[in-house]
């Protein structure tokens, strides 16, 4: 059995593709984009960089306003930009960023904070919680690039430059 893979065939044989974890988010799907194809002569070294140098989302943004780092709301594809101040998640008016359609995130549900250009995510006591990548926090944990955030059942892509 054959596939067309831009405008080459090969085997299916030769392409592999990476495992699926995190049962399908966002981040695992931008990584399984990339298939590892066995060398053909057709394919330069120069071409294999451009095609894994090539980010859609990152040529995306770069077309709007910059963005450092920011979380990417998974039910509306918001993308929410952190900055230089703490910034508090919930549904109540105590909350920077509220969440109105959400009826398990609580009053003031989670909190990121910027300390020495790195971000930290602290659980403020929910009784819903709050999960990184599917494990429940029980501290504050530093955030790193395309890891999963959720508040009760609301995810969140942490994204970073």
């Amino acid at each position: 059995m054959t596939m067309n893979n831009k405008d080459r065939w090969v085997e299916l044989n030769q392409i592999s593709i990476p495992p699926r974890g995190n049962g399908g988010f966002e981040s695992d799907i931008l990584e399984r984009e990339i298939w590892a194809v066995s060398r053909s002569p057709e394919v330069t070294e120069l071409q294999e960089t451009e095609l894994l140098q090539t980010d859609p989302e990152q040529t995306e943004l770069q077309k709007d306003e910059p963005l450092g780092a920011y979380l990417l709301r998974m039910r509306t594809d918001e993308k929410i930009p952190l900055g230089d101040d703490s910034l508090t998640i919930g549904s109540g008016t105590g909350a920077d960023y509220i969440i109105e359609d959400n009826d398990n995130i609580e009053r003031v549900h989670a909190q990121i904070s910027p300390i020495n250009g790195m971000y930290y995510i602290t659980d403020m006591g929910t009784n819903a919680g709050t999960f990184i990548d599917g494990v429940p926090l029980t501290s504050t944990k530093k955030l790193e690039g395309n890891i999963v955030i959720r508040l009760a059942d609301e995810d969140f892509i942490f994204k970073s430059r």
